[in-house]
């Protein structure tokens, strides 16, 4: 499973578990190459928790876009949360 939840000119952001750093069905954010996990700082200065958050509350994304709030994209981003 995958699902992009944040877009800018700069990074796109994917959580994912189709990546060798996913274990046991929790998923992990792709930034560019790099697996981040929900305590993990991005270049961005936010936890990667942060921009999950961030998705599920609709929160100002800071100059990107949000991804589409699909159900495949609200299950991973809460089991990333967990």
């Amino acid at each position: 499973m995958k699902a992009k939840i944040y877009g800018s000119t700069k990074a796109e952001a994917i959580l994912t578990t189709d990546h060798s750093t996913s274990s046991y069905g929790k998923p992990v954010l792709l930034v560019g190459e790099d697996a981040y996990g929900p305590a993990d700082v991005l270049p961005s200065g936010l936890t990667a928790a942060d921009l999950v958050r961030g998705f599920l509350k609709r929160k100002e994304s800071g100059g990107g876009i949000w991804g589409d709030r699909t159900e495949e994209a609200v299950t991973l981003a809460e089991r990333f949360l967990r």
